[in-house]
């Protein structure tokens, strides 16, 4: 198994270069899941966003970690109107036939 990526070591300005490259699959395939996590009007998830739900279980497992995918997230969605459903989140991995192998939350506090 993949151990979880850390910077400590590095520079600032590395560490944000080293986030933004860490975060490119998240945000590939986060937002597929947008529409539905933010509104009440879709029904289910798109195909796509359950598709991308399991792609990104699987970097949770052997990638970068739950805890960078929550972090990538959690800079993703700050400041989005309307923000993200607590409801639409608990619904997601049922309704995409799975589970989250990350955590996401309407707060998005990832260093809980």
């Amino acid at each position: 198994m993949v151990q979880p990526v850390t910077l400590e070591n590095e520079s600032p300005q590395r560490q944000h270069l080293e986030r933004e490259s860490l975060c490119e699959p998240v945000f590939e395939y986060f937002p597929a899941c947008i529409d539905f996590l933010t509104s009440t009007k879709c029904e289910k998830p798109s195909f796509q966003c359950c598709v991308n739900v399991a792609e990104l279980n699987l970097l949770a497992k052997e990638g970068i970690g739950p805890r960078w995918i929550c972090w990538c997230i959690e800079y993703m969605v700050e400041g989005l109107k309307p923000p993200l459903n607590a409801t639409r989140i608990s619904e997601l991995p049922i309704k995409c036939h799975t589970h989250l192998s990350f955590p996401i939350s309407e707060g998005m506090d990832c260093d809980k």
